[in-house]
């Protein structure tokens, strides 16, 4: 009877080890992205990784990598990325323009009353009463 308990126990920590073993996917950001430097990196609330890179954004869902547009004709040199608690995908760029993606996650300008900052954008946060920190 102790055999049988203990032959069980091994065996099914042998399989228990297995699940625990690490499995890593590779992929390729193709030819087309060869050279460009990624500067920040982001998982939203969908999954989707958000890579803010000297070219622009780009959107990656696992299999697929998009680029988006963003609405002015300056070379986009992303260098922040944030999700506020609303979802929202905010983009800081090196000439300071601020970007946000709307329900559709499509770019819009952010559009300040004070003008946007000269300086590149760091960081982005939110303070506890969601007021947007650039």
């Amino acid at each position: 009877m102790i055999r049988a308990l203990l032959f069980t126990c091994i065996l099914g920590c042998c399989f228990l080890a297995k699940a625990q073993e690490p499995k890593f996917i590779q992929h390729e950001l193709g030819d087309a992205n060869i050279g460009i430097t990624i500067n920040t990196i982001l998982q939203d609330y969908q999954s989707m990784i958000w890579l803010g890179t000297d070219a622009g954004l780009a959107r990656y869902d696992g299999t697929n990598w998009d680029t988006l547009v963003l609405p002015t004709n300056n070379e986009h040199n992303i260098t922040s990325l944030y999700e506020d608690h609303r979802n929202r995908l905010w983009v800081g760029t090196k000439l300071g323009e601020i970007f946000y993606l709307d329900k559709a996650r499509q770019p819009k300008l952010f559009d300040i009353e004070e003008g946007l900052p000269k300086v590149p954008i760091k960081a982005i946060g939110e303070d506890n009463e969601g007021q947007l920190w650039f």
